[in-house]
């Protein structure tokens, strides 16, 4: 796959942060998008077990072991582009 480049071919490769951007500005602006966070996780057992995966996911980090819930930021940009 190709690098992806700015409208101007004389410009260097757009980073993955402007691409990161560009996406998210098209969903914000989009006329039948509407974004609401956390819908369901207002219970307290919802609550109870994303703190308990945080504080698994940090110890991990520090223990430089495998995260029990690790983001996959490669998969997760590929999926964007």
């Amino acid at each position: 796959m190709k690098e992806p480049r700015s409208v101007y071919s004389s410009s260097p490769p757009l980073s993955l942060s402007s691409l990161i951007l560009k996406k998210l500005v098209i969903v914000l602006t989009a006329r039948r998008c509407v974004i609401v966070p956390h819908i369901g996780s207002a219970t307290l057992e919802t609550r109870l077990g994303m703190v308990s995966l945080a504080a698994r996911n940090a110890l991990a980090g520090i223990d430089e072991k495998a995260m029990p819930a690790e983001l996959d930021v490669a998969a997760r940009i590929a999926a964007l582009l």
